[in-house]
């Protein structure tokens, strides 16, 4: 920025052609309205642009209306800033300045001064580090460093030097490191700036008057701020001088406006709405008013009309005083105990004045007055009271919208000068960004208009997945990615399950192998012990006609019979089943059966044995002869085939061990 000279000179009556002030006229007169067009608020209009800025920072500050609508309008466009670039050490080098610059919150700063005063300027600001250099010798010293060598006179440094001995008033030399961490965004107060417009070339020219704080600090010589301002900023605050901006730093963003005088500056968002705020401010310091009056009844007591014809010197005549005492003393009992009952002698009045401020109160009024001033400045009223939908037409909404996506368009424009303006001092590669795309209330439902139209095969996915803001290419190669990572995620789960499933299997075979060796184990010693009943199925020797019940006898004994166990009698009686061909020998089931019939015997005693034999006789006479045969020492020499005559009634102690039969 370059110093220029302006003087002081005052803008004129530009908004009021007729300042006045007071809206009294003189004796005898009502009020003085400027014309009958006019009201009351008309003759307080500001006069001049800067008179217009202070009104509009009033009543932001302390109209509850105006103030929401503001924080809205600047907050609700705001979206993330997306860097487009592959590099991810460059992109972490860009977040990491949107962090440091607070960009987002910056927006939304530069967004209050856009739709509060209709104006935005910004510079870029960069850490400065202030050296004294001597005029004799040239030797620099950094200020910040150095404050024993110079004094501050006369808004300017005097510098004694220690290289040369020269004491006299040093030159300025500002050094701009290169240090992120010093950079600043800075938003300009449009109180303190000045615009010379050129209506014939349609440029502007920015002005900038030192603050008088500012000015104050310097030629007092405060050296945090002599020491960190630019030496311009020293000389016009020395001088009284404004400031002229260079435009490679400095920004203007500004509202529309119609063609006027004042073309450069942009109109606020809360301009239309000055005189409807007044108006509200009359209501609201009348509601004051009438709240303080008539909330708070006034009560008061009195003595009462004497009733009941008593008319004596007790009951017609008060002494007031007394009275008084009395009622102040019962008054003061109740209060102590709510459940005091008072007794008085005498009737008592009571009477409220005021109370009525519910029935007066203009809630309704300032609703509607409310809504009014939103419609004038052209917001939706749900967009500041709230509600569950959008209850304005679709045309309010396309208005609303395109104002937001012009001003995204302008503040995207003055992102792009500060992130320049940094990367050109810190010598960063370019990296372009844009925001993320903005969308009102009812996208939703277009969004599913899409989707349905879509899935109908009317538009690409392509354009489906633009609509709700995302990148196509990257999308599909995040679907592919996601794909190969669920396609490996199954192929291990199927392994996984097969391994799961063999060692079940493998596990279930070996404990059915073992569950059907149990149950061959258990059948075995079931033939063991208890055999197989005659008639049912099982081996043919167990089969047998006449063999006992309970006895035992397998077929791969029966091919090949002891022989030579049995008695010789027994040698010559062959069987009658053909051997080899799936038959038994006769002889050996005789074997069996004797063997059983003599445990019968033992245990059951000899008549169950005689019953046995009795049945093998009628059953198997052959199988009969040989059991006989093989149980007897000795037949009967007359029939030795009758049962009731068999010498074996008597037990033998001793036996030829040739006719123990084997089995």
């Amino acid at each position: 920025m370059s110093m220029h000279i302006m003087s002081p000179t005052s803008e004129g009556n530009r908004f009021n052609p007729r300042p006045v002030t007071s809206f009294l006229g003189g004796s005898g007169f009502g009020i003085r309205y400027p014309s009958p067009f006019f009201d009351i608020a008309q003759q307080f209009l500001p006069e001049n642009v800067h008179q217009l800025h202070l009104w509009c920072r009033y009543y932001f500050l302390t109209n509850p209306i105006i103030n929401v609508a503001c924080q809205k309008m600047a907050e609700y466009p705001v979206t993330k800033i997306i860097w487009e670039t592959e590099d991810e050490q460059l992109l972490r080098l860009y977040q990491g300045l949107e962090t440091l610059l607070r960009l987002r919150q910056f927006q939304v700063e530069v967004g209050l001064d856009y739709f509060v005063y209709g104006n935005a300027f910004v510079s870029v600001f960069f850490q400065l580090e202030k050296y004294l250099v001597c005029r004799r010798c040239e030797a620099r010293y950094r200020a910040s460093k150095n404050r024993s060598l110079y004094k501050w006179r006369q808004s300017r440094f005097y510098l004694r030097c220690t290289r040369c001995g020269n004491e006299g008033w040093a030159d300025q030399a500002d050094v701009y490191p290169r240090n992120i961490r010093g950079a600043n965004l800075i938003r300009w107060n449009p109180e303190n700036i000045e615009i010379r417009h050129n209506e014939i070339t349609g440029k502007n020219r920015y002005y900038y008057r030192l603050p008088r704080r500012v000015v104050n600090d310097v030629k007092l010589g405060d050296r945090e701020t002599i020491e960190s301002l630019p030496w311009q900023f020293l000389e016009a605050a020395r001088r009284g001088r404004a400031l002229r901006f260079k435009n490679d730093n400095f920004y203007h963003l500004k509202r529309p406006t119609i063609a006027q005088k004042d073309q450069g500056w942009g109109s606020p968002l809360i301009y239309p709405l000055l005189k409807d705020g007044f108006y509200l401010q009359v209501m609201k310091k009348a509601q004051e008013a009438l709240l303080l009056e008539h909330v708070v009844p006034l009560r008061t007591i009195f003595p009462g009309p004497s009733t009941g014809g008593n008319e004596g010197p007790g009951f017609g005549a008060y002494n007031l005083a007394n009275w008084k005492r009395k009622i102040d003393s019962e008054i003061n009992l109740w209060r102590r105990d709510h459940n005091y009952i008072p007794i008085l002698p005498v009737n008592i009045g009571y009477q409220q004045l005021g109370g009525t401020a519910k029935a007066l109160i203009l809630h309704h009024e300032f609703r509607i007055h409310a809504e009014q001033m939103l419609a004038g400045a052209g917001i939706p009223v749900e967009f500041v009271f709230g509600g569950l939908q959008w209850s304005s037409s679709n045309t309010s909404l396309r208005a609303l919208e395109n104002t937001f996506l012009g001003y995204n368009l302008e503040r995207k424009a003055l992102t792009e000068f500060c992130v320049r303006r940094v990367a050109t001092h810190m010598q960063y590669p370019r990296v372009p960004f844009r925001y993320d795309r903005f969308r009102m209330a009812d996208d939703l439902q277009r969004s599913m208009f899409y989707f349905q139209l879509n899935q109908a095969g009317k538009i690409s996915d392509r354009t489906t997945l633009e609509e709700v803001g995302e990148d196509f290419d990257k999308e599909t190669e995040r679907m592919g990615e996601e794909l190969a990572k669920q396609l490996d995620t199954q192929r291990k789960m199927q392994l996984a399950s097969a391994d799961v499933q063999g060692a079940a299997q493998l596990r279930q075979s070996r404990y059915a192998a073992k569950a059907q060796e149990l149950e061959v184990a258990a059948q075995t010693r079931a033939q063991l012990t208890a055999g197989a009943a005659p008639g049912a199925e099982g081996d043919a020797s167990q089969q047998t006609p006449g063999m006992p019940e309970g006895a035992t006898a397998y077929d791969e004994n029966a091919e090949n019979p002891n022989a030579h166990s049995g008695p010789p009698a027994m040698s010559g009686l062959g069987s009658p089943l053909q051997q080899g061909a799936g038959g038994v020998d006769l002889r050996y089931v005789a074997q069996r059966a004797a063997a059983y019939l003599r445990t019968v015997r033992d245990e059951a005693g000899e008549q169950t044995m005689h019953q046995e034999l009795e049945r093998m006789q009628l059953e198997n006479p052959n199988l009969y002869q040989l059991v006989v045969q093989l149980m007897q020492d000795s037949g009967s020499a007359l029939n030795p085939l009758d049962a009731s005559k068999s010498p074996i009634s008597a037990r033998p102690t001793q036996r030829d061990a040739s006719r123990i039969p084997t089995g």
